[in-house]
């Protein structure tokens, strides 16, 4: 009987052998970059360690909390792996349509998988659907770059009202909402303006002025067609602010961990400084080039030391986000687990290895 995960071996030498590619023939400054942010994210996490080390009142107070409390992180983080796995379910619909099952089972292995340097989450996605999917490469390039946009058009305008008020009231709810909606606005009507053939030709009688011949074989060619896709995603209005109130309901999830962990500890966190950290532990882990282990964890507890609430030291800081974290990354795995037993990814790769070559598929 086959090994229904042995798919994930021949996954991470396939990731293995990007890396290499990429930092022989593109030079080695991104594999420098990972390299330095996976040694920062290391630092930072024994940092925090050392701090809740030094916590034992705090830790001790953790891990007797009430279980209604424990099983509260561990839904919530559930909720948010599930949440996060619907956003790309809806945000791919415009140019394929797989089961969410599927989907959602992608996303688990992807989630674990960012956690870790090298930022392999990627290279997951692009090999899976590609394989499984039969999704040109290309094309998944764009969707995962609609996928960017969608994050940022909810994230930023929150994260600038946060900045701006440092607490959540009236005023930050309404600048939120309006600068979400301002931001979709304006991702929506950019893009349908140069979505669709017309949209395309648009582009093309534009770069035309320029009269560059490489940019105008570039726009004509069937690679650069893959990648418009990306504006076929954001020009579809139901799946534009569908996935953006899924990715508004994940954040409100995330964030919730963090007055329940701090219940647990015995610290009261009003929710609107929970929604700051939570936005700041959401973005450092999305965006840090060296996978999320460390950098969300160091980043949140200086960022919630810098708040100043009224009787927290950093310690406890560090006990709560660590918390969160923790839970987290074992629900993560968890769900990769379970998710590679159902997907059983090993089948797409000796498929592929059992047909004759082929052009690659962009």
């Amino acid at each position: 009987m086959s090994n229904p995960s042995g798919g994930l071996v021949p996954m991470l030498r396939q990731a293995a052998g990007h890396f290499y590619t990429t930092a022989t023939s593109r030079g080695r400054g991104r594999l420098f970059v990972q390299v330095i942010g996976a040694l920062v994210g290391l630092g930072l996490l024994a940092w925090v360690i050392v701090k809740v080390v030094n916590n034992r009142e705090t830790l001790d107070r953790l891990l007797h909390a009430p279980p209604h409390l424990l099983l509260a992180l561990f839904g919530l983080s559930i909720c948010s792996l599930l949440l996060n796995g619907l956003a790309f379910w809806i945000t791919l619909r415009p140019v394929k349509r797989i089961r969410i099952v599927d989907m959602l089972a992608t996303n688990a292995v992807a989630s674990a998988l960012s956690i870790p340097p090298l930022k392999l989450s990627v290279v997951w996605r692009l090999l899976i659907h590609s394989r499984r999917d039969q999704i040109p490469v290309l094309t998944i390039g764009a969707y995962l770059a609609a996928n960017a946009v969608v994050v940022l058009a909810v994230v930023l305008p929150m994260g600038a009202a946060g900045l701006w008020r440092r607490q959540v009231d009236l005023a930050y709810a309404l600048t939120s909402l309006a600068g979400v909606l301002a931001a979709l606005g304006v991702v929506y009507t950019g893009a349908r303006a140069f979505a669709g053939e017309h949209g395309l030709a648009r582009i093309q009688r534009i770069a035309g002025v320029l009269r560059l011949r490489p940019l105008n074989r570039l726009l004509a060619s069937r690679a650069f067609a893959r990648l418009h896709h990306a504006l076929a995603i954001l020009s579809h209005a139901p799946t534009l602010f569908g996935a953006a109130t899924v990715r508004a309901m994940d954040m409100l999830a995330q964030s919730s961990r963090f007055v329940i962990a701090a219940t647990a500890v015995g610290v009261t966190i009003s929710f609107e400084k929970a929604v700051l950290v939570g936005s700041v532990f959401y973005i450092i882990g999305v965006a840090s080039p060296a996978g999320a282990l460390g950098s969300r964890e160091g980043g949140s507890t200086l960022f919630a030391d810098a708040l100043n609430i009224a009787g927290t030291s950093r310690e406890t800081y560090a006990v709560i986000v660590l918390a969160v974290s923790v839970t987290e990354m074992f629900v993560w795995t968890a769900g990769a687990g379970l998710s590679l037993l159902y997907l059983r990814p090993g089948r797409y790769f000796r498929a592929a290895q059992a047909q004759p070559a082929a052009p690659p598929n962009t």
